[in-house]
């Protein structure tokens, strides 16, 4: 039914799941179809043609996915970036972020390029120089920040190879920010592909597609379910004909690389209150960082709040995800770590509970986070509760 409502707001859009009822039932609510296969009828003919067998064909994908193609599709404010028809954004659900990511460069050639964030998230950086070095695709880490460097690293390799640039706006956990319309510049001079992981943003605040990207993909454990009860990711990408689309989209069946029935209707679930909670802890986050630039515990608070690209190409808030140096250095940072009292120890973000991370350790000792940073996701609780636990956490150091 979007096609009748295009235009509605985030908050509308995923609050009835794009005007959902059940046509069976006249249920608001999706059902759950765990069957894996799918019956033919006397002349051997699918009696629905796209549902065979269900590795990657389950009709409970189809609601999430028509829904966050609407949403990409749609521009985030009057001025900042175009509206796309949503028939031509493509979308697929995947059993993880890190397999969304993944799926990107596992669909390249050997000698293709690959051009990554030198800040972006370091499970799938890892697994990224993995994969290029026994795949024999060209590997190079910039500073997504320095134009003049992502310029260069797009000139690599021979005339006729796929170039992919992968950025991660804001990065996880510095919080930098890339200009995704001169990213798209650049990517088109040299006949490259732009794709963007906006996991931290979500598309509540944040659309690529919209500002010249041609792919964005989010993990949906994160903040788009936003109750830390499963895994999944999306990809999503513009129509454009391409032999690598081609493969992008049929790598999900050939891989296995598909959410389960159940898991796909708790990311129906979580987009339901999706732009609530989002600007909710956006709202929070801000305050916190606001409060933590005047505290002498703290050297650097990094948050995307005062930054130019942010201002343009946001709106609504700037994430859940806040980071802070403290002034102490590693030993200050762990001691904090050990006070806190409401936010938990814990690694992911995006849930409605406020998380805390000593960062450096987790990722070791190749990361380029440094060893005083400490990663907080700021969830639902009360920024009253939440300022007096990191105020307690940071006393006297």
């Amino acid at each position: 039914m979007g096609a009748d409502l295009w235009g509605m707001k985030p908050e509308t859009l995923l609050a009835q799941l794009d005007h959902f009822t059940d046509p069976q039932t006249a249920g608001v609510v999706p059902t759950i179809q765990p069957s894996t296969t799918y019956v033919r009828g006397p002349d051997n003919a699918l009696l629905y043609p796209d549902l065979c067998y269900g590795r990657d064909q389950n009709p409970g994908y189809r609601v999430v996915e028509g829904v966050l193609s609407q949403l990409e599709a749609q521009a985030i404010a009057p001025g900042v970036g175009r509206d796309l028809d949503p028939e031509t954004v493509w979308a697929q659900l995947l059993a993880s972020g890190q397999a969304a990511g993944m799926l990107l460069v596992q669909a390249l050639k050997p000698g293709d390029q690959v051009i990554a964030g030198l800040h972006m998230y370091w499970a799938l950086r890892n697994q990224i120089e993995r994969f290029c070095q026994t795949w024999g695709l060209g590997l190079h880490l910039v500073d997504m920040r320095d134009l003049a460097a992502v310029e260069a690293a797009l000139q690599h390799g021979t005339d006729g190879c796929e170039r992919l640039l992968l950025c991660e706006v804001p990065t996880n956990p510095m919080l930098y920010m890339a200009d995704i319309p001169a990213l798209s510049r650049l990517c088109r001079a040299a006949g490259g592909r732009l794709a963007v992981d906006a996991t931290a943003a979500t598309p509540i605040l944040l659309r690529p597609l919209t500002l010249g990207a041609d792919l964005v993909f989010h993990s949906t454990t994160k903040a788009l379910n936003g109750h830390a009860d499963l895994l999944g990711g999306v990809l999503l990408g513009r129509e454009d004909g391409s032999a690598y689309s081609e493969r992008l989209r049929s790598l999900r069946a050939g891989l296995g690389a598909v959410p389960s029935a159940f898991d796909a209707w708790l990311l129906a679930r979580g987009l339901r209150t999706a732009a609530l909670r989002v600007r909710s802890s956006s709202a929070s986050a801000l305050a916190l960082a606001e409060a933590m630039e005047r505290h002498a515990a703290v050297s650097v608070v990094l948050y995307p709040h005062k930054d130019q690209v942010a201002s343009r190409d946001m709106r609504g808030g700037h994430g859940m995800l806040m980071s802070l140096r403290l002034a102490g250095g590693a030993k200050a940072a762990l001691v904090a770590t050990s006070r806190f009292k409401l936010f938990l120890r814990a690694t992911s973000l995006g849930g409605t509970e406020s998380l805390v991370e000593y960062r450096s350790a987790i990722e070791g000792p190749t990361s380029p986070v440094p060893d005083d940073l400490l990663r907080f996701s700021v969830g639902l609780e009360h920024i009253d509760d939440l300022l007096a636990d990191l105020s307690q956490a940071l006393e006297g150091l």
